[in-house]
């Protein structure tokens, strides 16, 4: 700012030079020139003002970076904005044929004089966008403002709860229930803010989580399928992404759609776990159509084989009875595990009136095995509402380990292999006390994780309250385990 002052101020005598020139003999000209002779009277004042403002800022506790960031760009934009104004003018002036040379000569030599300007300004631009952003740091800022904040620091990163965050509001039922006088019960949540925090901060180096997904609905973000799971693992220090590999068609109708993206590029040393979530089934009459699938699977596949992590998300696939293939499976099955997309769990419920319906909702409280997974979810109450059978083998691999990580087990189960079957009944040939529904697979080179329902993780069912969808922030999750 203060270089833009001192090269106008330059252009003052050049200015009052041409107001002389006998030769300008338009009104509107003359306007202008005064006009601009004005502004940069008023660059001394426009530039104190902001240093005073930029002094009084970076001097208080906690300085308000964005603030003085944002003060300095208005200050660039008013000024380019004059000038582009002026530099257009002078132009469009000298170039008129009538204009008398010499007043056509003082424009340009002023137009000169203020591109130069011009110049210094976008340098300006350039330096501050190469400041990048405080947002993290802003976000700490306004945290620490809120009255009543838990503090958990590390010597290179900070984690900010409220108090009220730490507890779960009563509902309307309670509260409509209430007497004058009562104390309503609030549910403690601060174990799982405060672990999420701690384990954010001990995480050496951030990893990245990559939601690979396909058509129009996005995994994570407003709008996301994920969003629930992909802001808790943001909260827990995760660099969290997603990854459409298919491209997706372009808002309203027509034109072609918009081509794919490349595959998120991790940092040195940066772990990633990619996450491929259920792709579109493949359709036997169209095999083009699971180009995309194949895509990704050829490339998790490589992924896997240069020691990432990953999760599969897959379930029932009625194409497959009529010879589709799902390319994850060719990926899954080295380890050890073989997804039968081609039926679904069910089991017999019996009904008040004593009737019995094929039920597929497989609720599980009870997680059973070693795994670092299962002893985290203790006797939180899952839910797998679309699910099929996961079946074990070693493979004759001496390096592969597997953890069961959930069972579904139930009197009278069975896996329906009639996926079209609007009332699906009791099968013996395919009834089994227990069925592995999700797993975790090690070997020398890496690990996957397998669960073989393609809603378990989605909103719907993570942000499940017990006043239905989407009620789970107010009343608390109906199946916490899924989160």
């Amino acid at each position: 700012v203060e270089e833009a002052e001192q090269l106008l101020t330059r252009q003052a005598p050049l200015i009052q030079t041409v107001l002389n020139d006998p030769q300008l003999v338009n009104e509107e000209h003359k306007l202008f020139l005064n006009q601009l002779t004005r502004f940069i009277g008023r660059m001394a004042q426009s530039r104190s003002d902001i240093s005073t403002v930029v002094d009084r800022s970076l001097e208080s506790v906690l300085p308000d970076f964005s603030g003085v960031l944002s003060q300095i760009r208005q200050e660039l934009d008013l000024i380019d904005k004059n000038i582009e104004v002026s530099v257009n003018n002078l132009n469009n002036w000298a170039s008129t044929a009538a204009m008398a040379p010499s007043v056509s000569n003082g424009f340009l030599k002023l137009k000169d004089g203020l591109q130069s300007v011009q110049d210094a300004v976008a340098n300006s631009h350039r330096i501050l966008n190469d400041v990048g952003n405080a947002d993290k740091y802003d976000d700490v800022r306004n945290q620490l403002r809120t009255p009543n904040t838990v503090v958990i620091s590390s010597p290179r990163d900070i984690r900010i709860i409220s108090l009220q965050e730490m507890f779960r509001q009563p509902n309307a039922e309670q509260l409509a229930q209430a007497q004058p006088g009562d104390l309503i019960d609030q549910a403690f949540v601060g174990e799982e803010k405060i672990t999420g925090a701690l384990v954010g901060l001990e995480l050496d180096k951030q990893p990245m989580v990559v939601f690979v997904y396909a058509g129009q609905q996005p995994a994570t973000g407003p709008g996301g399928d994920y969003a629930h799971v992909a802001q808790r693992l943001e909260t827990m220090n995760f660099d969290v992404r997603q990854w459409n590999p298919m491209g997706q068609n372009r808002p309203g109708f027509g034109g072609p759609p918009m081509p794919p993206q490349p595959a998120p590029e991790p940092a040195e040393g940066q772990r990633v776990i990619w996450i491929i979530t259920p792709m579109p089934p493949a359709n036997p009459m169209m095999p083009t159509a699971s180009a995309g699938t194949s895509q990704v699977a050829d490339m998790v596949k490589q992924k896997l084989d240069d020691g990432h992590t990953a999760m599969f998300i897959l379930g029932p696939n009625p194409g497959i009875a009529y010879g589709a293939q799902d390319p994850m499976v060719d990926v899954i099955e080295p380890w050890g595990i073989s997804p039968q997309l081609d039926r679904q769990i069910y089991y017999q419920e019996i009904l008040p009136d004593r009737r019995t319906t094929a039920s597929p909702n497989i609720m599980i409280d009870q997680w059973t095995g070693d795994s670092a997974i299962t002893t985290a979810l203790g006797t939180m109450r899952g839910v797998f509402p679309v699910t099929c059978p996961l079946i074990l083998t070693t493979s004759g691999n001496t390096s592969l380990d597997h953890w069961v990580l959930a069972s579904a087990t139930h009197r009278d189960m069975w896996a329906e292999t009639n996926l079209q079957s609007p009332n699906p009944k009791y099968n013996q040939s395919t009834a089994a006390d227990s069925f592995t529904i999700a797993v975790a697979a090690k070997t020398d080179k890496g690990r996957i994780v397998v669960v073989a329902d393609p809603f378990w993780a989605s909103n719907r069912i993570t942000m499940y309250g017990q006043l239905g969808p989407g009620t789970a922030p107010l009343t608390g999750a109906a199946f916490p385990a899924n989160a």
